[in-house]
């Protein structure tokens, strides 16, 4: 979990996918067997525009919207737009946690 935003923060985690993308073939290996990375941060700050809880970013073609590529995607969830957003009811249903529960971690 990425607990506060720091600058580079960002790069810092593509960084990572892409390590992660170049060692799944060794050499030799067909580029058409790669599975892709998909990247997940749960953020517990704002950083982008919106009050979205899930922001999704791909490589895309500014002007036509045109995907490059499906092998890597980045998801930032927004801790502080859950909160905003879900009732404790919303909460518990996806968690499976009680009410009691829910109240031991604040």
């Amino acid at each position: 979990m990425n607990a506060y935003y720091y600058e580079k923060l960002v790069i810092k985690n593509s960084m990572y996918s892409s390590k992660i993308l170049s060692d799944e073939l060794n050499k030799g290996e067909d580029y058409l067997d790669l599975k892709g990375v998909i990247q997940i941060n749960i953020d517990d700050f704002h950083v982008y525009k919106g009050k979205k809880i899930i922001y999704e970013f791909m490589m895309r073609e500014e002007t036509t919207q045109e995907v490059e590529n499906e092998y890597y995607k980045s998801y930032h969830i927004d801790l502080k737009n859950v909160k905003r957003n879900m009732s404790i009811e919303d909460i518990i249903e996806l968690t499976g946690l009680t009410q009691e529960e829910l109240e031991k971690l604040k």
